[in-house]
């Protein structure tokens, strides 16, 4: 993906590519690559059956495009090179002809334009050999109000509805973001908190061992929480922009796959409150 941001500007690239169609296409590993100025590099999973018009060059997202029959995520990367690698003989794996949204959010505080470039690889295995099948999470709190002068912490609980393995769990915020924590109810996964970071900007993602793995049984959940101080006038809600707007996500690989309302959090709950202690820890770990 390539284009430009303005001088002082944000811009929203967003571009479909197919798959391969003969057959399924298992993925263990990918990398992402890009010029400085990304706030973040997103790739969506999403159910058309052929690429949109005019939707296989890169041009400016819409709202409805990033959200209209998208089944979950596949990768997020927030620095400029990112690798996204699996256990052995885990990998997701894509229908064949599978169409994926590819999207880059580029934030130019300088006062020139910025040229921009992705550069997105996947690195695959023969789909006979996989083991078990990867999802994606992508954990999305919709209830954020924060309002001026405060400090606020928004958190959400995600049900877990059958027994998984984590490979890697990353967050995501905007620059109001002060602490992130994400914890488990399931005394058997070996910690309370398994990721944890006071980062808003490049965050690094947390692998966890592949033996024994860390596993999350069914009947648990996943909680997640965000701390936001917020210094302006205004109150800040969520949204896109990484200037006006937060985001309080969770992100993250694991195995045997989920169907989408357990990636996607469907049946999750959302609350605000006190600011949540993290430990920041875990990040990377």
């Amino acid at each position: 993906m390539s284009g430009a941001v303005d001088g002082d500007g944000e811009s929203f690239s967003c571009v479909f590519v197919q798959m391969p169609t003969a057959g399924e296409t298992a993925v263990y590993s990918a990398e992402s690559h890009f010029t400085p100025g990304s706030h973040h590099f997103l790739v969506y999973r999403t159910s058309y059956g052929a690429i949109p018009a005019g939707g296989g060059s890169a041009h400016p997202c819409t709202d409805a495009e990033q959200a209209v029959n998208i089944t979950g995520s596949y990768y997020e990367a927030q620095t400029p090179d990112t690798r996204r690698d699996l256990p052995p003989g885990v990998a997701h794996v894509f229908k064949p002809g599978e169409i994926l949204l590819l999207t880059a959010h580029y934030l130019n505080p300088s006062a020139t334009a910025l040229d921009t470039h992705v550069d997105f690889r996947l690195h695959t295995m023969d789909p006979r050999a996989v083991q078990h099948e990867a999802g994606s999470v992508f954990f999305y709190n919709y209830q954020i109000s924060i309002p001026p002068m405060s400090e606020v912490t928004v958190t959400r609980t995600c049900p877990i509805d059958r027994d998984i393995n984590l490979a890697l769990l990353w967050s995501h915020m905007h620059s109001r973001g002060i602490g992130f924590v994400a914890t488990t109810n399931d005394p058997t996964a070996g910690a309370r908190i398994l990721y944890a970071t006071t980062t808003w900007s490049e965050p690094q993602a947390r692998v966890f061992p592949q033996d024994p793995p860390v596993t999350v049984h069914a009947g648990s959940t996943i909680t997640y929480s965000c701390t936001y101080e917020n210094m302006t006038s205004e109150t800040i809600v969520q949204g896109q922009s990484a200037r006006t707007n937060e985001m309080c996500i969770l992100h993250g690989m694991y195995w045997p796959r989920m169907d989408s309302t357990g990636e996607l959090c469907f049946l999750g709950a959302s609350s605000m409150g006190t600011p949540a202690a993290a430990d920041a820890g875990t990040e990377g770990d």
